[in-house]
């Protein structure tokens, strides 16, 4: 047992006079410490099933005679809780770090037992925290932080109603909006013969060269609509989640529609909202409303073990938008809107998604089975990361077969090798696993052709962003504070994730010039690539022999795909930027043999497998 404990999540210095220190921010390995990033990385497959098994339990916590999961049925088979942000757990819109982080200190507590906690920290959430653990333990808790928890409580408990209803009531307008405006997007066209399938995914990431000719080419399906075609196979586009004008987009698929020759056919999701949508979507929330009343209660579920630690400090604003703020709003609209489109549309024989394991897949695949349509493929378009945990469920839910069981596809299309192991030993159904070329890679994958680009003597570094602006803005801050005398000797081009654009005021200190083309452009010239930690077009880059450097923080989760690569460089100061980019500029760039990451033909022998297999 420990007399004094301090949990440190601070930048000033340990206490000299300190007694056991658990690190909660930046990686220590000294004595008397117990780093938490250092302690999940060490224990990074126990934490992810840990995480996991306590999502489930979650949803099976009975709250009187029903399951927590039955208790969220709004639909004829279908639970809100498989499009909760705890099912979801998307890195940008989940605490993921936090979680897992906080997991490991449950588990360090338990097996040191301090008499007296010294906390040092900002976060307001994990103040409560650990303050209610002290309390329920019999702890002695010092806050080295002057913040008032009484007051931040009460103003919160007498404003979120309040603010969350209103949150809810804007986010209703916004759709109200959104059905005026896409109320003439095509909804009938649908292709109905033997050969039919359909194809949905996001309408972003597509050539708009092309797109202007009426020709829609998307990086997420590659190669594959064209030998689709060739083939005898008619194809029916059901896209979503576009990031551009209404008016834009319906301008954009009446080309499409009227280019394609009777091949293929374009409709959005949102263009089958109506009145009556709105009707349906409104009823479904007074419900949840109602449900969330009686589950005023549930904060004592959010206990992460019997040691007493409570997740619900973290969790409360998540769960508040999620039931009835306006992310129950958008998600109720996103379930209506595909049932209307799969209904309207003719019966397919065989659907295929770009899965990302996202909140909206679910209505989606329960939409596809409500309406009766055949076989469902999901696709994984990129790269399966470690840490990102929406491609990864505890197995119980998947092979659930219960009322309001988890929505699903019947096969998941994986598209390599990496992919496919970490699904596998993550106790994904291998039965349900289905093995494809990878269609977004195979235009890129140019080794042995790449040639010397010198421009003045300078080398090329491409800098590539992530869809997170505070992740890229991150990444450009580094290469901001390199000695000036390392810049002269790059040119400097920054490739921004298409939905995350920046500026070049943002980073004055750096001078850049924007890249727009497509990656099998620039990696056919010598290039030094730096890439965000997250993004998946590190891989891209990686394929190519190119050498890649990654930010990571050792304070944070490393959700980089290319985690675990010998030959891939993590920084995480400028200093250590500087170094590797002087050490490539000394000894010139050398392309190196990547492992096997994806599954590459341009032949596609895989998908026509896969097609020939489901087709008979």
């Amino acid at each position: 047992m420990n007399d004094v404990v301090y949990i440190w999540d601070s930048k000033e210095p340990l206490p000299s006079d300190r007694g056991l220190t658990i690190t909660w921010n930046f990686a220590d390995e000294s004595e008397k410490v117990i780093s938490i990033p250092v302690y999940v990385e060490q224990n990074a497959a126990h934490a992810r099933d840990r995480f996991l098994n306590w999502t489930f339990d979650l949803g099976e916590r009975k709250l009187g005679s029903k399951r927590l999961i039955d208790l969220l049925s709004i639909d004829r088979d279908f639970s809100y809780w498989w499009m909760s942000p705890f099912i979801e757990t998307h890195p940008y819109n989940f605490p993921v770090k936090n979680t897992i982080f906080l997991f490991a200190l449950d588990e360090i507590l338990k097996n040191i037992e301090p008499k007296s906690i010294i906390l040092k920290t900002d976060q307001k959430w994990l103040i409560q925290t650990v303050m209610d653990f002290c309390n329920l333990k019999g702890i002695k808790f010092e806050n080295q932080k002057s913040i008032s928890l009484d007051d931040s409580n009460n103003k919160s408990a007498n404003s979120a109603p309040n603010r969350i209803l209103f949150n809810a009531m804007r986010s209703i307008a916004r759709h109200i909006i959104r059905i005026r405006k896409n109320k003439k997007f095509p909804n009938s066209g649908w292709i109905s013969d033997s050969k039919s399938i359909l194809l949905s995914g996001y309408f972003v990431n597509f050539n708009k060269t092309e797109a202007e000719k009426g020709i829609f080419k998307s990086a997420y399906w590659g190669d594959l609509p064209e030998m689709l075609t060739q083939t005898g196979y008619s194809i029916n586009w059901l896209h979503h989640n576009s990031y551009i004008q209404p008016s834009d987009a319906l301008k954009l698929l009446n080309k499409f529609n009227d280019e394609s020759g009777g091949k293929s056919f374009h409709a959005f999701a949102e263009g089958n909202l109506s009145f009556i949508v709105f009707l349906k979507v409104f009823y479904k929330w007074i419900r949840l409303n109602f449900v969330s009343f009686r589950l005023r209660n549930v904060e004592k579920h959010f206990q992460v073990s019997p040691s007493g630690i409570s997740a619900w400090p973290l969790f409360k604003d998540l769960w508040e938008d999620w039931i009835r703020g306006p992310q129950s709003i958008s998600n109720l609209f996103v379930l209506e809107s595909f049932k209307n489109s799969l209904n309207v549309a003719t019966k397919q024989r065989l659907g295929l998604f770009i899965s990302e394991n996202n909140a909206f897949e679910r209505a989606f695949a329960y939409a596809w089975k409500l309406n009766k349509h055949g076989t469902l493929v999901g696709v994984q378009h990129s790269t399966l990361r470690f840490w990102d945990l929406r491609y990864f469920n505890d197995t119980k839910i998947l092979v659930d077969k219960r009322l309001n069981s988890l929505p699903q596809p019947d096969f998941l299309a994986v598209n390599g090798p990496v992919a496919e192991n970490l699904l596998i030993d993550s106790n994904f159904p291998r039965e349900k696993v289905i093995q494809v070329e990878a269609l977004r890679y195979l235009d890129n994958y140019i080794q042995n052709n790449i040639v010397t680009n010198s421009v003045r003597n300078k080398t090329t570094l491409l800098v590539l962003g992530d869809i997170s602006f505070v992740t890229t803005s991150a990444t450009m801050n580094i290469l901001s504070n390199i000695p000036d005398e390392t810049k002269s000797f790059l040119n400097i081009f920054v490739k921004p994730h298409p939905i995350c654009p920046i500026k070049k005021s943002d980073f004055p200190s750096i001078n850049f010039e924007f890249f727009h083309g497509s990656f099998s452009e620039i990696f056919r010239t010598e290039c030094i690539i730096y890439g965000a930690n997250p993004t998946s077009s590190c891989v891209d880059a990686y394929m190519t022999g190119l050498p890649v450097i990654v930010n990571f923080s050792p304070s944070s989760l490393n959700f980089s795909p290319l985690k675990g690569i010998d030959t891939v460089k993590f920084i995480s100061d400028s200093n250590e930027l500087n170094t590797e980019i002087n050490q490539i500029l000394k000894n010139g760039i050398k392309i190196i043999e990547p492992k096997v990451f994806f599954w590459l033909d341009k032949d596609l022998p895989k998908w026509r497998s896969l097609l020939k297999m489901l087709f008979q």
